[in-house]
């Protein structure tokens, strides 16, 4: 923020809290004086990006748990063409279809131990590490495929 928009933000709130509810209570706590408040305001934003990024951490993470894949649509003409050499090896070939589906997996926690997800292979139900369930009906490594519409 620039000074005059400190400025003005420093005199709204003091206005606010000149009230007399709010006055005669700020009176009575020894933390409290203009001071405070100017502190407070010239760190707010410094405060806020920093409490923020324990939540950007959160969400970098679980993008690191998802792959993605792509499928060419089945319905759609598909266009190749292929670069060779002299001698008829094949340096590279490019493939072109109208769309594609997309496909995010979820591999699971990163910080846990074990990867993807536990599904009791019985009866087709997601675990959760909290139930108890027989080891021999748990497949340990289900990764969650979340499919994307075509684009």
């Amino acid at each position: 923020m620039n000074a005059d928009t400190l400025q003005q933000c420093f005199e709204d709130l003091d206005k606010i809290l000149s009230d007399r509810f709010c006055h005669s209570d700020l009176q009575r706590v020894s933390w409290y004086s203009p001071q405070w408040l100017k502190n407070t305001l010239n760190n707010a934003l410094h405060e806020f990006n920093r409490r923020c990024q324990r939540w950007r951490d959160l969400y970098k993470d679980a993008d690191l748990q998802l792959i993605t894949h792509f499928r060419y649509a089945k319905d759609k003409q598909q266009i190749a063409a292929t670069i060779t050499a002299n001698d008829g090896t094949e340096l590279l070939r490019l493939t072109y279809r109208e769309t594609a589906d997309i496909w995010r997996i979820n591999q699971g926690l990163t910080r846990s131990q074990e990867k993807g997800f536990k599904l009791d292979t019985t009866s087709g139900e997601w675990v959760s590490k909290e139930q108890d369930r027989p080891t021999d009906a748990l497949d340990n490594n289900v990764p969650i495929p979340i499919p994307n519409s075509s684009f």
